[in-house]
């Protein structure tokens, strides 16, 4: 199987999650990782899967992944398994007004998940993965969570 793992990541963390994506689906795949600005419509649409991540600032997509996204030729993608993930700080744990913006604002993923579907993909899954903070690092198991997500996209 062809897999395209393109990511976006601001502080590291969320390329950190794409590698380790390739780590668990490479064994009997072809498994490419792309930084979302190296991202050619090649890597998107001739792949059986594409898994596609970027941090979440602001409650919205990165601007390099929001690029890529409305690059795609809409209807173009005909039912392509995607998978999408972001990096984003977790409510639990914070104030009532940081739990606040982030119930208000949510994650990026959906919001992928909603353009490439308008693009006619087939989203397999959607994942939330959780930073500490702004800039990280990457909450503890999150590399745990990363790996069994990823078993279960290709299984």
């Amino acid at each position: 199987m062809k897999i395209s793992v393109v990511y976006d990541s601001k502080f590291g963390n969320t390329q950190k999650i794409a590698e380790t994506i390739k780590e668990v689906v490479e064994r009997g795949n072809e498994v490419k990782v792309i930084h979302v600005t190296d991202t050619k419509i090649k890597d998107i649409e001739s792949p059986d899967i594409v898994i596609i991540g970027s941090p979440t600032h602001a409650g919205n997509v990165s601007e390099a992944t929001k690029v890529l996204l409305n690059m795609i030729p809409k209807d173009s993608l005909k039912n392509k398994p995607f998978a999408v993930f972001d990096t984003s700080v977790a409510s639990f744990g914070q104030n009532i007004f940081m739990k606040g913006i982030i119930k208000f604002f949510g994650y990026s993923a959906p919001k992928m998940a909603n353009v490439l579907k308008k693009r006619g993909a087939k989203i397999v899954s959607i994942q939330s993965f959780f930073v500490m903070g702004m800039k990280g690092p990457l909450k503890e198991d999150e590399i745990k969570r990363v790996k069994n997500w990823a078993k279960g996209i290709i299984e």
